[in-house]
């Protein structure tokens, strides 16, 4: 029998549960970020304890800006499974994108750490990062105020790739 899911909705099944993500997933892919969003709420209604919803809607915020509401969501999903690179890697991102260095280097670290093969596409993004924090911070005491604009104009290039 199915394990049942208790919520304010009433018992949602396993079944139920993957339907939804796979709708959520395929929304998503075919850029339909409303309705991805939407399920992904949803799941996450449903099931607060959900990484992986948590991180779809990370990455569906932060693809409409919404900075503040993707790193809330990646960071729920890092704390329900701390070994989710692509949420620390995405976190990590948004946290250079917004200034805060120190936060993204301990994303980067941590999701390069567990990678140690270097096979994570999300693993090898955070270790490119990772060097453009590190080029940054240099850049910015090297030139001081004005290496800061010359730092803003290397995330900025790196990030949009």
């Amino acid at each position: 029998m199915a394990e049942r899911k208790h919520s304010k909705i009433g018992p949602v099944t396993a079944q139920q549960l993957a339907a939804a993500v796979l709708a959520g997933h395929a929304y998503n892919t075919h850029g339909l970020l409303d309705k991805a969003e939407r399920i992904f709420a949803g799941i996450v209604v449903v099931d607060p304890e959900n990484a992986y919803a948590h991180m779809m809607l990370g990455s569906i915020y932060e693809r409409q800006e919404k900075l503040d509401e993707a790193i809330a969501h990646y960071s729920e999903a890092i704390r329900v499974f701390p070994q989710d690179i692509t949420s620390l890697a995405g976190r990590g991102e948004l946290y250079l994108r917004t200034g805060n260095l120190i936060a993204a280097a301990a994303d980067f670290e941590k999701a390069s750490s567990l990678d140690p093969e270097h096979t994570n596409p999300s693993a090898n993004r955070a270790r490119l990062l990772a060097m453009t924090a590190h080029a940054v911070l240099s850049v910015a005491a090297e030139e001081g105020a004005q290496g800061l604009e010359k730092a803003k104009t290397i995330i900025d290039k790196t990030i949009s790739k």
